[in-house]
């Protein structure tokens, strides 16, 4: 032990060794050791994480199975050509958009010029009415938008069901607190979504205009 404080001492600044050949024995002891006694829990979440990946392929060929059988539950009304079933991801919501009956439904000025499901924002559209870019965020259900993080660049916010969210609910998500209200011009569909800083902030600071295409396709 005596030995042993001589060549291993502690300080403020952490661990100092008597040489180099000690230190880099300390540390490959101490990592086999580290190594040892988290590996079971590893192999656990890798088990963990395997059977997730599995069910998750499992609900995705039974999906593609009722697809291919063209069962009327997951048909979006009114198409007949392109994508026409009812989206579960933004990929496959950009699909769908990716009909001009579709967009002409939201606005015949619309069409869809990028899709990066990667960036701040899915995709970009041109109003070539206004002659503008339009910075979208694409939701299989508006729900899903609160999980982001990072909302300043979006202008407009297209999704494929509300989902659970109604007109006059208020709901935290990583991005603040949003509140769901009719749009003014009050057509079916179409919304806007309020972000406010705080529980207890009465202005929004910024205005979403929100498109739920279920109802704006509903015959």
């Amino acid at each position: 032990m005596d030995w042993l404080r001589d060549q291993i001492s502690l300080s403020r600044e952490g661990i100092r060794f008597a040489n180099p050949k000690l230190e880099e024995e300390f540390k490959s002891t101490l990592a086999r050791l580290v190594g040892r006694f988290i590996q079971p829990q590893l192999k656990k979440l890798q088990k963990k994480a395997a059977k997730e990946a599995a069910k998750k392929g499992e609900r995705r060929l039974e999906l593609a199975q009722k697809r291919v059988r063209k069962e009327k539950s997951i048909l979006v009304p009114g198409l007949t050509n392109g994508f026409p079933y009812r989206p579960e991801t933004d990929g496959e919501l950009a699909l769908v958009l990716a009909q001009q009956s579709v967009l002409k439904a939201i606005s015949p000025a619309l069409s869809i010029v990028d899709y990066n499901d990667q960036a701040p924002y899915d995709c970009v559209l041109y109003d070539k009415g206004r002659r503008e870019l339009v910075k979208t965020e694409l939701e299989p259900t508006l729900m899903e938008w609160l999980a982001h993080k990072d909302t300043g660049d979006v202008e407009f916010v297209i999704a494929w069901t509300l989902g659970k969210w109604r007109t006059g609910a208020r709901k935290k998500g990583a991005g603040g607190l949003f509140k769901l209200v009719p749009d003014v011009t009050k057509k079916r569909g179409r919304y806007r979504l309020l972000q406010y800083a705080t529980s207890k902030s009465k202005t929004p600071k910024k205005d979403f205009q929100v498109v739920a295409l279920d109802e704006l396709l509903r015959k």
